[in-house]
């Protein structure tokens, strides 16, 4: 098309934005189309376009102000001079007005990206040096990649390949998030600061509170709680004002590290590798990795040397170090998530369901399976009220967190006030005990989307991150001390349980495991241990099994129906940059963020050890089981480890807990192994990589740990 035809060309909501047309030769040019709804947008960015040459290398570009993004369209012909690109493209990116922007640039290269084209690699490390990420490596036309699109933002996904039935060319697709590039845009932020002088404001008004309805026998204990917490949120909001910050983020440091010296030995491996190719001898194979060794520990030196002397000279060198880690990781500390916030609230209240749906009926009472816990009679537990002193010791105890809950306080706020409220919080939590209740207003949790890994548009991938209301916690922390001094006072729980208990920890575990395969080499005997993985085991919890468990223990019904209050009734929402979910039901697990949850859970797992005593060892640390046998002849251990495995499906089931056997781990542990004996060498076990012949010899082991250990 024509100048004066390109200039009318609109497509339905898609006007044109820039373009470059060839005035001498036929087949070629670019043009970008732009969707109204994306604001106001500059065409042909200042310079850029000028650097447009026929056949060699065609540019136009568009800046839209919205996202502060700028998206070049590049054309290079086949028959192109490659030095005319390649000085028009490294002018492109040294322009100062594209550093602190949002850039992508896309289009047809005519570069077999997905082959070792010295040409093709010489662009991928120029546009590297400058910070940009290259997206695609799927075939574009045919079986080549010749069409790619580079940019400098994290925050890129959904890249795929689109057939348009426009050109024998695949088209790109990808989705973009130029907001979450943190770089010289505005920031506007509504927070509400802590301030000492709030402080001091907030002490004034609580102090001339009388909490008269503490003593008002009228008012149930729940209505109490509810009270209360509403009158501190409004005291804590009337002293600290909200502000409004508007500022700039942080720009992008660009840092060139591509040196001329490395252009010729990235030419030199490309020639290698051709002549590898052509005579694949042992001289030129050995030559092509000797070299090829070399051009990576001079990549490393180069990139290493680069980021020393722009950090030396810096101002503030901590301040531009982090920002330098930060923009090469691998993926964004923070990326936004795409997704909806009633979409993942309703994922996550429903996982649990899902599991235990698949689970296979069972007519097995996970009571019976009980038997050898014996609880003395004389032996019983009931709650009992508190004193102003031990609420006291319980939030001087809390760390001070700063993290606000649904109702917007922290334990920074609660410990700046604490002095104020002991005594009608105490009464409150007393009312509560003895009426047997778990007030509503503290069974609401707000979660936060956490990206595990991978996708961001895949629900899968996301850990949520639960904040329960910070009195709810003083209140949990009140049970969870009686409950723990009751189990831990008649040794009720299990010696092989070692998380969430005082003096017990991931070392003592590790230790014990160890001890345990350290003892059958003594006996020279070897090991099978069956490291077991559980789906969701928190939110997977049979609130009536826990709480005929608690009965087993002899767990009066005051107090059971205490607990009882706590487990149902709950509630969530998820909340994703500011915009919150409808509120769901949780019907299963016990809850997670939670003081007291933990505890319910080791109650819950507490009588597998027992259960298991008989056919093997047993590690336990929360819901991370490992159990081993030993033995020594392989095909009995092989026997005892598959009778052990069995019993364990057996307990897990009756106790509707699911068993992830994609990522349960068999191992042999042995100081002398026959080739027929078939086992990985090693595997992760509380976080260390633990070898099938305890020689520790991976890096970062903790050895002084099993030294101890050996001693022990």
């Amino acid at each position: 098309m024509k100048n004066d035809e390109l200039d009318y060309l609109k497509i339905g909501e898609f006007a044109v934005a820039s373009y470059f047309a060839r005035s001498t030769y036929i087949h070629g040019g670019v043009l970008q189309l732009l969707h109204n709804k994306h604001g106001t947008a500059t065409g042909n960015v200042n310079k850029i376009d000028k650097l447009s040459d026929e056949l060699n290398c065609e540019f136009c570009s568009v800046f839209i102000v919205k996202y502060n993004l700028i998206i070049v369209t590049v054309y290079r012909s086949p028959n192109g001079n490659f030095d005319v690109f390649r000085d028009r493209l490294t002018n492109l990116l040294s322009f100062p007005d594209i550093w602190n922007k949002n850039v992508v640039i896309t289009g047809d290269f005519n570069f077999k990206f997905n082959s070792p084209d010295k040409n093709c690699l010489y662009i991928c490390d120029l546009l590297q040096s400058f910070g940009f990420t290259k997206l695609v490596s799927a075939p574009t036309r045919k079986a080549n990649t010749l069409d790619n699109v580079f940019t400098n933002m994290t925050d890129v996904n959904k890249i795929s390949t689109v057939d348009t039935n426009l050109s024998d060319h695949l088209g790109i697709s990808f989705n973009l998030y130029p907001n979450t590039r943190y770089r010289d845009v505005i920031v506007k932020k509504i927070y509400r600061p802590i301030t000492e002088y709030g402080k001091v404001m907030l002490c004034n008004v609580v102090s001339e509170e009388s909490w008269r309805f503490v003593s008002d026998k009228s008012i149930d204990s729940s209505t109490k709680f509810q009270m209360f917490i509403n009158k501190i949120s409004d005291y804590v909001n009337s002293s600290f004002q909200e502000k409004k910050y508007t500022g700039k983020a942080s720009k992008v440091h660009y840092v060139r590290w591509f040196t001329p010296q490395l252009e010729k030995m990235r030419e030199t491996v490309a020639f290698l590798s051709d002549a590898c190719k052509q005579n694949p001898t042992v001289f030129t194979t050995l030559q092509l990795r000797k070299y090829k060794a070399m051009y990576k520990t001079e990549l490393h030196k180069s990139k290493t040397n680069a980021f020393d002397k722009y950090i030396s000279n810096s101002k503030s060198k901590s301040k531009t170090m982090w920002n330098l880690i930060n923009q090469n990781r691998k993926k964004s500390l923070s990326p936004k998530c795409p997704i909806e916030p009633n979409s993942l609230n309703i994922y996550f209240t429903s996982v649990a369901e899902n599991i235990i749906h698949k689970l296979p009926n069972t007519n097995i009472n996970p009571i019976k399976l009980m038997a050898g816990i014996d609880v003395p009679i004389a032996v019983s537990f009931s709650f009992k009220e508190v004193s102003y002193s031990d609420v006291r010791i319980i939030i001087d105890n809390m760390k001070t967190n700063k993290s606000k809950d649904c109702y917007g306080l922290s334990f920074e706020i609660i410990k700046t006030i604490k002095n104020y409220i002991i005594i009608p919080l105490t009464k409150i939590i007393n009312s509560c005990i003895k009426e047997s209740i778990f007030p509503r207003s503290l069974k609401i949790a707000s979660i936060v989307p956490i990206l595990k890994k991978g996708d961001l548009t895949d629900l899968n991938n996301y850990r949520p991150i639960s904040i329960v209301p910070v009195v709810a916690k003083i209140y949990e922390k009140v049970l969870s001390n009686q409950i723990s001094a009751y189990f831990e006072g008649n040794n009720l729980f299990s010696e092989q349980q070692f998380g969430f208990r005082k003096n017990k920890s991931t070392t003592d575990a590790v230790i014990a495991f160890v001890n345990n395969i350290s003892r059958s080499f003594e006996n020279r005997e070897g090991n099978i241990a069956t490291f077991l993985d559980l789906q969701k085991a928190f939110d997977c919890v049979s609130h009536s099994i826990l709480l005929d468990k608690l009965r087993h223990y002899n767990f009066g019904t005051t107090s059971c129906q205490l607990l009882a209050s706590y487990l149902t009734d709950r509630t969530q929402y998820v909340t994703v940059d500011g915009s919150k979910s409808n509120v769901l039901p949780v019907i299963h697990g016990v809850p997670q963020g939670s003081v007291l949850g933990p505890l319910l859970f080791l109650i819950y797992v507490n009588d597998l050890c027992k259960y298991m005593a008989r056919v093997s060892s047993i590690t336990l640390f929360a819901d991370d089981t490992c159990f081993s046998v030993s033995h020594k002849c392989l095909a009995t251990g092989k026997r005892n480890s598959l009778v052990a495995e069995a019993m364990a499906s057996r307990w897990f089931n009756a106790n509707r807990l699911c068993l992830n056997s994609g990522k349960t781990v068999e191992m042999i542990f042995s100081l002398c192994k026959p080739s027929s004996w078939h086992t990985q060498p090693s595997t992760k076990f509380l976080g260390l990589n633990i070898d099938s012949q305890l020689t520790w010899s991976k890096k970062n082991q903790f050895r002084h740990i099993f030294d101890t250990a050996v001693v022990e």
